[in-house]
Formats: C-alpha cells, sequence, structure tokens
C-alpha cells in the first residue's frame, strides 16, 4: 500500500517544473509590459490576460514594435509550455 504523503511527494515532483515554467512566463510577462511598454500594472495585467487567452483584440492600446516582438515571444513560449 502506498503512503498518503509518499503520492502527495510524488505529485509535487511532478508537477514543480511545470508550475514553474507557467510561474516563470507570467512573471516575466507582467514586468516585461511594464518596462517595454510602460503600462501600468492593471494595463500589464489585462494585456497579459488578452494573450494568454488568445482573445487577440488586436492591438488593445499602441505597442511597439518591441512590445510586439515581445508579444509574439511570450505566445510561442505559452504555447510550449503549454498555457
Amino acid at each position: 500500500m502506498i503512503r498518503k504523503s509518499s503520492i502527495y511527494s510524488l505529485i509535487l515532483k511532478e508537477l514543480s517544473l511545470p508550475i514553474l515554467a507557467v510561474s516563470s512566463i507570467f512573471i516575466i510577462t507582467f514586468f516585461g509590459y511594464i518596462l517595454i511598454e510602460g503600462f501600468s500594472p492593471l494595463k500589464s495585467l489585462y494585456f497579459m490576460a488578452t494573450t494568454f487567452s488568445t482573445i487577440g483584440f488586436g492591438d488593445v492600446v499602441p505597442i511597439t514594435r518591441t512590445g510586439r516582438l515581445f508579444t509574439i515571444f511570450i505566445i510561442i513560449s505559452a504555447f510550449t509550455v503549454g498555457i
């Protein structure tokens, strides 16, 4: 019989890398839009949500070329990780 604590440790071991990857993408995206585009935290969070949800309203606000390249990188990273 498998102990309950060993099941939890196995689950934690298997999920730690995916959770770290998804969390990293969220953090990089949030601060990236603040640094690259000068967005407020709320606007950055909103833009991040529209990017990850693939709703894609178009450019919600005017965005620079660097911001567009950053968004492309984030979309590819998110699909690679499987968000």
